[in-house]
Protein backbone atom coordinates (compact mmCIF):
# COMPACT_ATOMS: atom_id res chain seq x y z
CA UNK A 1 0.00 0.00 0.00
CA UNK A 2 2.86 2.18 0.92
CA UNK A 3 4.69 1.88 -2.45
CA UNK A 4 1.14 2.54 -4.51
CA UNK A 5 0.84 5.51 -2.22
CA UNK A 6 3.76 6.83 -3.69
CA UNK A 7 3.31 5.96 -7.07
CA UNK A 8 -0.34 7.54 -6.66
CA UNK A 9 1.56 10.91 -5.16
CA UNK A 10 4.63 10.84 -7.90
CA UNK A 11 1.30 10.85 -10.89
CA UNK A 12 -0.43 13.73 -8.97
CA UNK A 13 2.88 15.71 -8.68
CA UNK A 14 3.26 14.99 -12.49
CA UNK A 15 0.21 15.91 -13.31
CA UNK A 16 0.13 18.93 -11.34
CA UNK A 17 3.48 19.93 -13.15
CA UNK A 18 1.98 19.52 -16.11
CA UNK A 19 -1.59 21.73 -15.56
CA UNK A 20 0.68 24.45 -14.19
CA UNK A 21 2.90 24.45 -17.37
CA UNK A 22 -0.41 23.93 -19.62
CA UNK A 23 -1.46 26.96 -17.82
CA UNK A 24 1.34 29.46 -18.12
CA UNK A 25 1.78 28.65 -21.92
CA UNK A 26 -2.29 29.58 -21.73
CA UNK A 27 -1.92 32.79 -20.00
CA UNK A 28 0.97 33.78 -22.37
CA UNK A 29 -1.18 33.35 -25.10
CA UNK A 30 -3.55 35.07 -23.89
CA UNK A 31 -1.41 38.06 -22.66
CA UNK A 32 0.06 38.18 -26.63
CA UNK A 33 -3.75 37.93 -28.08
CA UNK A 34 -4.56 40.88 -25.91
CA UNK A 35 -1.35 42.52 -26.90
CA UNK A 36 -2.35 41.99 -30.29
CA UNK A 37 -5.57 43.25 -30.09
CA UNK A 38 -4.67 46.51 -28.40
CA UNK A 39 -2.30 47.09 -31.18
CA UNK A 40 -5.18 46.46 -33.44
CA UNK A 41 -7.22 48.90 -31.96
CA UNK A 42 -4.96 51.54 -31.59
CA UNK A 43 -4.16 51.23 -35.42
CA UNK A 44 -7.35 51.61 -35.77
CA UNK A 45 -8.13 54.32 -33.88
CA UNK A 46 -5.45 56.22 -35.89
CA UNK A 47 -6.75 55.35 -39.33
CA UNK A 48 -10.11 56.66 -38.26
CA UNK A 49 -8.98 59.99 -36.52
CA UNK A 50 -6.79 60.30 -39.48
CA UNK A 51 -9.79 59.76 -42.12
CA UNK A 52 -11.54 62.92 -39.79
CA UNK A 53 -8.41 65.13 -39.75
CA UNK A 54 -9.00 68.12 -42.14
CA UNK A 55 -6.70 69.25 -45.02
CA UNK A 56 -4.91 72.41 -44.46
CA UNK A 57 -5.66 74.96 -47.17
CA UNK A 58 -2.17 76.83 -48.31
CA UNK A 59 -4.48 80.01 -49.37
CA UNK A 60 -6.35 80.07 -45.44
CA UNK A 61 -5.16 82.28 -43.17
CA UNK A 62 -5.90 80.26 -39.79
Amino acid sequence: LDEHARALAERVQALGAAAAQHAKSTAESAQAAGTAAAHDAQAATQQAASQFEQPQDPNRTY
